[in-house]
């Protein structure tokens, strides 16, 4: 019965984001984390019930997971900020007191968008959207529904492929940060279709899952150094800084450039790999 198959796939994710969500309230740079990438799995199995489920209950479950996962990352990108700073000041040898101020300036600005994300996790509205959806499960029980639930899974996947093959076809051996970005989001949520269709009962596609997995590290880790890079441009332009600083500044974010183009170049070499993924999964 379809009840079988969704509360399987379906509520394992929804308890794991009210988990990781919990150590996020409490400040937890690795519940902030993994809530984001929990949000991210639960999305995409709501997104498999939108044949199934009313339109309303449906909307409001994923805009409300999406405004929570907004404000998630805004704290993610201080964390990572935070956490990169130092490596990167060790092996730069960055001036000491140009680190601090950036850490300083990182913490703060945390402490701002933490606030906003418990604002925006207090919303009653947020939190009862999702558990609204689950409530419903018990009432899809017929075997049009099963086949909507599969059916949807299958064109997910279809379209997530296609995705991603268009934007790897856009990926040139220039360094288009924009354009690395648009790879990186459409492998993520490829490789988030795939574990739903497995999870609903269809193929496993094991080997593909692990590809997508090492270039989302890849990219990630790119993603990472270009967060901390863009802080230190921001930073820069603010005028809040002395000149020497700012001079600093500018050069540590040109040493960061040089790390993301790096990282290109080792993403690059992984793109043929994931072009006949991408080939593959939209059959």
């Amino acid at each position: 019965m379809v009840p079988d198959v969704l509360t399987r796939a379906l509520v394992p994710r929804l308890t794991q984001f009210s988990r990781e969500l919990a150590g996020a309230r409490r400040g937890s740079v690795r519940g902030v984390h993994q809530s984001r990438v929990a949000s991210r799995r639960l999305r995409e199995g709501l997104a498999a019930l939108e044949a199934v489920v009313p339109d309303d209950e449906h909307r409001r479950a994923v805009r409300a997971l999406r405004e929570m996962a907004r404000a998630l990352g805004a704290v993610r990108e201080c964390d990572v900020t935070i956490a990169l700073v130092g490596t990167y000041a060790a092996r730069h040898d960055w001036p000491a007191t140009v680190v601090a101020q950036v850490l300083q300036s990182s913490q703060e600005d945390r402490k701002r968008r933490r606030r906003e994300l418990l604002r925006v996790l207090a919303n009653t509205r947020r939190r009862r959207a999702v558990a609204q959806v689950k409530s419903l499960l018990p009432q899809i029980s017929t075997p049009e529904s099963r086949r909507a639930v599969s059916e949807a899974a299958v064109h997910r996947r279809r379209t997530r492929a296609t995705a991603l093959a268009k934007h790897l076809r856009h990926l040139g051996t220039l360094y288009v940060p924009d354009q690395l970005h648009a790879v990186r989001l459409a492998t993520k949520k490829l490789r988030y279709a795939l574990e739903w269709e497995q999870q609903v009962g269809r193929r496993a596609w094991v080997r593909e899952r692990r590809l997508l997995e090492k270039a989302q590290e890849a990219l990630g880790a790119w993603h990472d150094v270009l967060i901390l890079q863009e802080r230190l441009h921001r930073l820069r332009r603010s005028g809040d800084w002395p000149r020497l600083t700012t001079s600093d500044l500018k050069h540590m974010a040109a040493q960061l450039e040089r790390e993301c183009r790096a990282h290109h170049a080792l993403i690059l070499a992984m793109c043929p790999a994931l072009a006949r993924l991408a080939k593959a999964a939209n059959r």
